[in-house]
Order: C-alpha cells, then sequence, then structure tokens
C-alpha cells in the first residue's frame, strides 16, 4: 500500500495527486510511431486517393516474374478505400487521445 504524503499546499496536492501517472509504462517508442503517423498522415491519405483512381476496389494483385505459386507469392487486392477509411480511424483516435490530455489538466 502506497504511503500517504501530506500536501503543503493545493499546487504539492495536485502533484502528489497526478503521482498514480507515474505507474503508466514509458514506451517512448509508441510515441514515436504516433508522431510519424501524424507527421505523414496527409500523405498516406494523397498516395490512398491516387491508388483509388489506378485501381478498382478489390481489384487482384498482379503476379510478378519472380513470384512463384504456392510458395512465393504476393496474393491480395487493392482496398484503397478501406486503407482510407483506417487511417482516418487512427487519426481520430490520436486526436481523442490528444483531447483527453486536456481533460486531464
Amino acid at each position: 500500500m502506497a504511503k500517504k504524503i501530506e500536501a503543503a499546499n493545493d499546487r504539492d496536492q495536485d502533484l502528489y495527486d497526478d503521482a498514480e501517472d507515474v505507474n503508466v509504462p514509458f514506451e517512448p517508442f509508441k510515441d514515436i510511431c504516433k508522431r510519424r503517423f501524424l507527421w505523414y498522415y496527409e500523405s498516406y491519405l494523397e498516395a490512398a486517393k491516387e491508388g483509388s483512381s489506378l485501381v478498382k476496389p478489390k481489384q487482384p494483385f498482379v503476379t510478378m516474374p519472380f513470384e512463384s505459386k504456392g510458395s512465393n507469392t504476393m496474393d491480395g487486392s487493392f482496398d484503397y478505400p478501406d486503407l482510407e477509411r483506417r487511417l482516418n480511424n487512427i487519426k481520430k483516435a490520436l486526436d481523442e487521445e490528444t483531447e483527453s490530455w486536456h481533460a486531464k489538466v
């Protein structure tokens, strides 16, 4: 059990109240990933829009000459509208996380 600390004033009490946030693990790599995503978000959207103009949704990937059936292929299809939706969902989640910081202040 944590030791109760007596605060000298309200400001100190606020600091002690925030002490439980110290238990949140420090994960700088996740923060870097989030920051990079935000840096490149607009270019990701532009690439998805450009890709949408070049292929139809669910159009299969073209098999390359170096791929062999069954063991070395990149099977799949293009789905730029879904990619754009997922990018927007990530951006929304990061925006909500940022807004939650304001609520804590």
